[in-house]
């Protein structure tokens, strides 16, 4: 990792885009370790937050997919590459799978009805935009602070 994180419990971990429970990995250092080798070729991608205010704010937004809504409110600031996004916690590819634009995110297509949606924007310096989707669903938001975001890819 090109930073030490506090904890793995201000880490996420992803592997080839799924979302890893804490207890299948620990972090000493600048070292992840694994209690179980990730297949070959796999691509790890690491996220690491803290909440020490001289890094820029995150927003988490959590939405449920309905089906047929593709739209979802984000912050004004928000692109398509400050934000990881995940349906049922698979990670999103950015313009394949969604694009930002104007303080919306759109879907390429909309996510499948109780499709669980997070939507995590990094590095926003200012407050969080307006709630709620273009749609019907409801919003929630929590905000943190980033320190750092460290992509390995395996091969």
């Amino acid at each position: 990792l090109s930073v030490t994180p506090i904890s793995k419990n201000y880490c996420i971990v992803l592997i080839n885009g799924v979302t890893q429970l804490h207890s299948t990995y620990n972090i000493s250092g600048t070292s992840l370790v694994f209690s179980e080798a990730p297949p070959n070729t796999s691509n790890v991608e690491v996220v690491s937050f803290t909440n020490t205010s001289a890094y820029g704010d995150f927003t988490t937004r959590t939405y449920t997919g309905d089906g047929s809504t593709v739209n979802y409110t984000v912050t004004n600031s928000t692109t398509a590459n400050s934000v990881i996004v995940s349906l049922n916690g698979v990670v999103q590819t950015p313009v394949s799978d969604y694009a930002v634009s104007a303080g919306t995110l759109t879907f390429t297509s909309a996510p499948e009805t109780d499709q669980s949606i997070q939507i995590r924007e990094l590095a926003i310096t200012g407050g969080p935009g307006a709630t709620g989707p273009t749609g019907p669903a409801g919003a929630s938001q929590s905000t943190g602070k980033v320190i750092a975001m460290a992509i390995v890819f395996g091969g």
